[in-house]
């Protein structure tokens, strides 16, 4: 299995990362951690939408102009190292991550395996077309806390040429959130605000963010057994 976050390695080292500053795409623009990813995640109120067999779905309006972000939550009777291994396979996104036609790590002079660029297309139910992303991610490892979360974050860049057939998506937030309960019971949460792009981009963003967090958790917890 491919390791491509490097996150099993990372965690066994107590790799702990703190904040970011790097630059980005050509060196022009250097972002920090606060900036590159706001630290908005506790303004609004989460409302309980579903409670499917112990995956809760939540959802809040954090800007009535913005789609409605997801948070998913569930707990899976396996090790955290087991549940990153799965995150780390990114070739396998598509065998999991709801309607992911194509997932891969984009190689820069810059990447390492906690801080990397990642391309994904989606597949976007007819009569709409295909979305594709480019992906900052970056990872923070907390060892004694028992926490890994992964931030990726859509953004306008060269690295990956868009293309017609697809809609390049470069407003969407994803995180990622492990949190080992005990050596083998682990809580995932999978928080996805993402707008759809083009002409529908605003009607089709809320139902499409919702199936994804949804499903991409049902199916992560299928392929972990």
């Amino acid at each position: 299995m491919t390791n491509n976050f490097g996150l099993s390695n990372l965690w066994h080292t107590g790799f702990i990362r703190q904040s970011i500053h790097r630059p980005i795409v050509n060196g022009l623009v250097i972002l920090t951690w606060g900036v590159l990813f706001p630290l908005a995640v506790t303004a609004g109120d989460w409302t309980l939408e579903t409670d499917d067999n112990g995956l809760r779905l939540y959802s809040r309006v954090r800007d009535e102009a913005a789609p409605r972000e997801f948070k998913g939550v569930c707990v899976v009777d396996h090790p955290i190292e087991a549940v990153s291994s799965v995150l780390s396979d990114i070739a396998s996104y598509p065998k999991w991550f709801f309607r992911c036609l194509q997932a891969q790590k984009i190689p820069t002079k810059t990447s390492t395996d906690v801080d990397f660029w990642l391309y994904i297309v989606i597949d976007t139910p007819w009569p709409f077309s295909d979305r594709d992303a480019v992906y900052r991610a970056i990872t923070s490892i907390d060892r004694t806390a028992g926490k890994i979360v992964v931030r990726s974050k859509a953004i306008k860049t060269h690295l990956m040429p868009e293309k017609k057939t697809y809609v390049r998506i470069t407003d969407s937030d994803l995180q990622w959130i492990l949190e080992r309960l005990t050596p083998t019971q682990t809580q995932i949460t999978f928080i996805n605000r993402t707008h759809a792009a083009g002409p529908w981009g605003d009607i089709i963003s809320s139902s499409g963010t919702r199936a994804t967090t949804l499903h991409s958790l049902k199916n992560l917890k299928n392929r972990l057994r």
